[in-house]
C-alpha cells in the first residue's frame, strides 16, 4: 500500500496580478504549491484479467450505494471473430474491487457500445449498450436505404449483477448515459437514457442534433420520448457527458456544443479564441421537458489531440455540500489540454470559474503537449470529490499515460497535489502491435469497392470515458486502461482520501461569510527583486457595501499562478506557501471593524518566484509574473439596516398612538 502526501486548492473572487491585472486570464504554472492531504493508493488489479488476450479500451464504472464492496464495470472490447468490432464485458466486484468476475458479454451483431451502468434500488443494475448489426438482405438499389440495424438496448440484473436479461430496446442514439432517480419524491424510480441524435426533416435528411432525453416508467420495460433539444444552426454537436439526479427529483447531463461557424477542432489555434461551449440542461418534470440550458463555460478544444467528453457528479448529500454539482473536461489552456472543473451550489444555474486540476507546469513551447485526457469526477457520502484523468507528464511522445487523481476537501474550491493511482504506465515502444480495424465500402457511382486499415482510434486514447465509481463506504475505485501486459487491459485500485470536509476550505471560515463581493483588495507599490526572486506589494481591504464588515477578515488563496516562474506565498498566517493560504486581517481593521467605504490598513504580502524563464517564450511575450485568485472572508454587520427598520416601526407605533388617543378625547 503506498501513502502520497498531496495539497488543496480554491477559486476566485479576488484577481492579483503583479505588474498586471486580469481578470479572464488563465495561468501557465498549474499551482504547483497547494495544501497538504493524505491519499492513500491500494495496489492495482486486473479487473479483465478472464479475457487477458483481448484488448479492453472505452469504460464506466459504478458503485452499489446499498451494498459496501458491491462494484461494476463495463469495457468496450476488441474481438477476435471476424467481422465484429466491438462487443463488450462486464465485470462485478462483491469485495471492493478485490476480485472480478465477468457476468455479461454482450456480442450482438457488428458492434455494442458505448457502456454505462447505474444500481437502482435493492440488487437491481442496469446496463445499457448501442448494437449494430447489418440486415441480412440483398443491397437495396437505393443508395439511401439502410444497410444496417441500430438500437439502444438495455439489461437488468436483479442479483446485484450475477445474472442479466434484456429488458428493451429502442431507437439508437449517440454515446448514452442510464440514469435512475433513487429520490423518495414524485419521479421515483423513474429511468432516464440522454444522449445525441439527428432530427429528420420532411425530406427525409437529417437536418438537426439534438439531445435526446428517454424516460421509463415501468422499469425499463419500455421507454418513452424521446425529448428533444435541438442545437443551434451552425453549431456543431460536441459531446454529450455525464448526468445526475439531484436530491430534489431534477435531471441534467452536461454537453457540449461549437461556436456558430467553428469546428470540433482548431482552424488557427491558437489565433482565435475559444471554439465551442459547454452547457448543462436539466429535466424538472420526469424527463417530460427540458429547461433552457445554462452555460458553464467558454471551451477550447481540439477532437484530433484526443477525447473530448467531460463528466458531471453530484454531492449525494454531505452536510457542507449536498447537491452541488461538479463538472470536469479537457480544455486547451497554455497551449496544450489541462484538466479543468467547474462547480455549481445552485443546481446548475450558475457555474464557478474553471480551476486547472493537473499540477504540472506547462513547458516554454507551446503546443507539444503534454496533452492530459479522459477526465471522470466522483464525489462520495462525506462530499470529498475526487478527479482521476489520463496524465501525460511523464510521456515524452505525448501519446503513453499514466492514471494521476487529486482531491478537493472545499467544494471542488481547490485540489491537492496530484498522486499516481499506478506506477505502471500505458507506453509505446517500437515494438508495441498496434490494434487494427479494416473497413470496406462500395460506391455504386464510380463502381469502386475501397478498403481501409487504420490504427484503432482508441489505440493511443482509451476510448471516449474512463470509470470513476464510488463504494458504499466512500472509498473511490477509478478503472483505467493500461497495457503493461502487452496488451490494453482494464485496471482498477481503491483510493481513499483523509482529512475533513468543510466549508470554505477550513474551520476557522466555516462560520464566516464570504463577503467577496462587498469587500476588494487594493494594491500597490508592487516590487520584485529579480536576484532573489522577493515579490512584495501593499494590500488594503476596501468595504465597497453599505454594510459595516466585522471582523476577523480573512483572505483565503484558491489559485496560485505564473507565466513566468514558479509562484509561492511566504508570508501567509496559516503557514500555507500555495492554494489553501490565508492572510488575516483583522490587525488591519480599526477596533475590529471596517465601516462603508473605508479602506484597512497595509498589509504587505510577500511571495518568492522561482525558476524563472524568459519573458519570451516562442512566439509570444510572457508578462503575468503572478496571477492569484481568491475569496474574502468576514461578517456584514445588519445592525444600522435593523436598527433603522426598528426605529420606523417605533415612530409608526407612536403616530397611531397619538393618533388614537385624539380621537378618544374627542
Amino acid at each position: 500500500m503506498r501513502i502520497d502526501q498531496t495539497l488543496n486548492l480554491a477559486h476566485a473572487a479576488l484577481l492579483i496580478a503583479a505588474l498586471v491585472v486580469s481578470a479572464a486570464w488563465r495561468g501557465n504554472a498549474q499551482n504547483i504549491h497547494r495544501v497538504k492531504a493524505q491519499i492513500v493508493i491500494g495496489p492495482s488489479v486486473q479487473v479483465s484479467k478472464a479475457f487477458a488476450y483481448l484488448p479492453h479500451y472505452e469504460n464506466l464504472a459504478a458503485g452499489d450505494p446499498n451494498h459496501i464492496g458491491g462494484l461494476i464495470t463495463c469495457s468496450m472490447v476488441i474481438p477476435k471473430e471476424a467481422v465484429k468490432l466491438f462487443f463488450q464485458h462486464c465485470y462485478v466486484s462483491f469485495d471492493g474491487g478485490k476480485n472480478w468476475d465477468p457476468t455479461l458479454k454482450v456480442d450482438e451483431g457488428w458492434s455494442n457500445g458505448d457502456p454505462t451502468v447505474v444500481y437502482g434500488r435493492g440488487d437491481n443494475v442496469y446496463f445499457v449498450s448501442l448494437a449494430t448489426k447489418f440486415l441480412d438482405k440483398p443491397k437495396d438499389a437505393d443508395p439511401d436505404a439502410p444497410r444496417y440495424e441500430r438500437k439502444t438496448v438495455v439489461y437488468k440484473s436483479t442479483d446485484r449483477g450475477r445474472t442479466w436479461k434484456e429488458l428493451s430496446r429502442f431507437q439508437f442514439i449517440d454515446r448514452e448515459y442510464i440514469y435512475i432517480d433513487k429520490t423518495n419524491g414524485k419521479y421515483a424510480d423513474r429511468l432516464y437514457i440522454v444522449g445525441q441524435g439527428s432530427v429528420r426533416g420532411i425530406s427525409g435528411s437529417t437536418s438537426h442534433w439534438s439531445l435526446q432525453l428517454f424516460r421509463s416508467l415501468d422499469d425499463g420495460k419500455t421507454f418513452l420520448g424521446p425529448v428533444h433539444a435541438e442545437y443551434p444552426d451552425g453549431t456543431i454537436i460536441a459531446g454529450v457527458g455525464t448526468g445526475a439526479v439531484l436530491s430534489d427529483g431534477t435531471f441534467l447531463v452536461m454537453f457540449g456544443l461549437t461556436k456558430l461557424g467553428r469546428r470540433q477542432s482548431l482552424e488557427q489555434e491558437p489565433l482565435l479564441g475559444p471554439n465551442a461551449e459547454l452547457h448543462v440542461i436539466s429535466s424538472t418534470d420526469g424527463g417530460e421537458t427540458f429547461t433552457k440550458s445554462q452555460k458553464i463555460t467558454d471551451w477550447k478544444v481540439d477532437r484530433k489531440r484526443g477525447g473530448i467528453l467531460g463528466q458531471l457528479a453530484v454531492d449525494p448529500g454531505s452536510k457542507p455540500f449536498k447537491d452541488r454539482l461538479y463538472t470536469v473536461f479537457p480544455a486547451i489552456v497554455s497551449d496544450r489540454i489541462q484538466i479543468q472543473l467547474s462547480s455549481s451550489s445552485d443546481k446548475g444555474k450558475t457555474w464557478s470559474k474553471p480551476v486547472t486540476v493537473n499540477d504540472d507546469r506547462s513547458p516554454e513551447q507551446g503546443g507539444r503537449g503534454p496533452d492530459h485526457l479522459l477526465p471522470a469526477v466522483a464525489v462520495n457520502k462525506d462530499g470529498v470529490v475526487l478527479v482521476t484523468w489520463y496524465d501525460r507528464r511523464e510521456a515524452k511522445d505525448n501519446l503513453g499515460w499514466k492514471l494521476r487523481a487529486a482531491a478537493s476537501l472545499d467544494g471542488g474550491d481547490t485540489f491537492s497535489a496530484s498522486v499516481p493511482v499506478t506506477d505502471a504506465a500505458n507506453a509505446y515502444s517500437q515494438t508495441t502491435a498496434w490494434d487494427l480495424i479494416s473497413l470496406g465500402t462500395s460506391d455504386n457511382k464510380t463502381s469502386l469497392v475501397s478498403v481501409r486499415v487504420e490504427i484503432d482510434p482508441f489505440f493511443n486514447t482509451g476510448g471516449d470515458t474512463s470509470g470513476l465509481a464510488v463504494d458504499a463506504d466512500g472509498t473511490f475505485h477509478p478503472t483505467w486502461i493500461d497495457n503493461r501486459t502487452g496488451i490494453a487491459q482494464l485496471w482498477t485500485a481503491p483510493v481513499r482520501v483523509s482529512g475533513t470536509v468543510v466549508n470554505h476550505g477550513a474551520a476557522d471560515l466555516a462560520d464566516l461569510e464570504d463577503i467577496s463581493k462587498s469587500v476588494t483588495l487594493e494594491l500597490s507599490r508592487p516590487t520584485f527583486d529579480r536576484a532573489t526572486g522577493t515579490l512584495s506589494m501593499a494590500a488594503q481591504l476596501k468595504n465597497t457595501s453599505k454594510d459595516t464588515v466585522e471582523g476577523p477578515v480573512k483572505v483565503r488563496v484558491l489559485t496560485l499562478e505564473s507565466e513566468i516562474g514558479a509562484p509561492e506565498i511566504t508570508n501567509a498566517d496559516n503557514g500555507q506557501n500555495g492554494t489553501g493560504a490565508i492572510w488575516d486581517f483583522k490587525s488591519q481593521l480599526s477596533r475590529g471593524q471596517l465601516p462603508s467605504m473605508a479602506l484597512s490598513a497595509v498589509k504587505t504580502l510577500t511571495f518568492r518566484i522561482s525558476d524563472l524563464r524568459p519573458l519570451g517564450q516562442g512566439r509570444d511575450f510572457k508578462s503575468k509574473l503572478l496571477n492569484l485568485d481568491a475569496r474574502i472572508f468576514g461578517k456584514l454587520c445588519k445592525e444600522n439596516i435593523d436598527k433603522k427598520k426598528e426605529d420606523r416601526q417605533i415612530n409608526l407605533r407612536g403616530e397611531r398612538e397619538r393618533g388614537q388617543g385624539l380621537v378618544n378625547s374627542r
